[in-house]
């Protein structure tokens, strides 16, 4: 049963290193992950982006998006180039997430995911937005930080790598400074305001901070 194990382990492994796969998009196209980046082909021809040409690529179960290093047009003021693909009704982009994590690191934003088996803590929380926020639960587990919301687009799980540091003004507020692209300040950490709804001790948060300044420990 144990060798039984260790090949599903190592099969599991080898998929995240090595991958082939083409979706079939929304928009009538084709969009191809593999092991040398990112192909989109439509009635239009083929676009390629290597790995190494990607700034970040955004993965939610039915949308991907990517910003390049290509300067955007000048009404966008200095935005760079980006493209989101939509995946055919009854597929998911879901399964791309462990290899894609293998070629872009910090450079992937997981904008889903699921309630951790071991959470060490939780709460219900809203996250400030400068328009418009959104509700949802905080899970912390030993390694990772999960927002789970019902709005399309706002949940995140954040490797403890992902976070560059956390802070808290009070027992209602809290903040996640992240390696995520900032929409509007050219490329700088992106802030994910919390209001919480039930209060959280100081200590949870302080021993999250100390586990932060020492990743692995």
């Amino acid at each position: 049963m144990a060798f039984g194990n260790e090949v599903v382990a190592i099969l599991a492994l080898m998929m995240t290193l090595s991958l082939d796969q083409t979706f079939a998009l929304r928009d009538g196209g084709q969009l191809r992950v593999d092991d040398a980046g990112l192909s989109y082909r439509d009635k239009k021809g083929v676009r390629v982006w290597t790995y190494e040409h990607l700034q970040e690529v955004k993965l939610e179960p039915t949308r991907l998006h990517i910003v390049t290093y290509e300067d955007g047009p000048l009404w966008k003021l200095g935005a760079d180039k980006g493209k989101e693909f939509r995946i055919a009704s009854g597929s998911s982009f879901a399964g791309l997430e462990g290899f894609l994590r293998t070629k872009l690191d910090r450079r992937l934003v997981t904008a889903m995911g699921e309630v951790p088996r071991e959470a060490e803590w939780s709460v219900a929380v809203k996250r400030l937005g400068t328009v418009k926020g959104s509700e949802g639960t905080l899970y912390v587990a030993k390694d990772r930080l999960v927002y789970l919301s019902a709005v399309p687009g706002e949940s995140r799980t954040w490797r403890l790598e992902d976070i560059e540091n956390v802070n808290s003004s009070g027992l209602y507020e809290l903040t996640l400074t992240t390696y995520e692209r900032a929409r509007m300040s050219y490329g700088s950490m992106r802030s994910f305001n919390f209001r919480l709804k039930q209060p959280v001790e100081a200590s949870k948060v302080d021993a999250l901070w100390r586990r932060l300044q020492q990743p692995g420990s």
